[in-house]
């Protein structure tokens, strides 16, 4: 199904709690800067692969959807060198 390496049909917006939650009782990350990335590319955020039949004719483009994360975290929020990144998820999408 097209919709499982999609994020087509998700939402703008997301209300997430855990580390996400500005409450610093409940997250030691309460007050830094947060990304959402919701897991849609099927390949544990590792693939770079167009659809063959290799792929079962899915594309898998884990790593160019994190590399266009980070640009839009310099590019647009100021990230620089120096900076603290923490990088995690749930299930596959945790270990990109």
């Amino acid at each position: 199904e097209p919709a499982l390496t999609s994020s087509k049909k998700w939402p703008n917006a997301h209300d997430k709690e855990g580390i996400f939650t500005p409450d610093p009782d409940l997250s030691p990350f309460a007050r830094a800067n947060k990304a959402f990335v919701p897991y849609c590319s099927s390949d544990a955020f590792l693939g770079n692969a167009g659809a063959s039949p290799r792929t079962f004719g899915m594309h898998f483009r884990g790593q160019v959807l994190v590399e266009g994360v980070l640009q839009t975290l310099v590019a647009d929020f100021g990230m620089r060198s120096g900076h603290t990144l923490v990088f995690g998820g749930g299930s596959a999408g945790g270990r990109g």
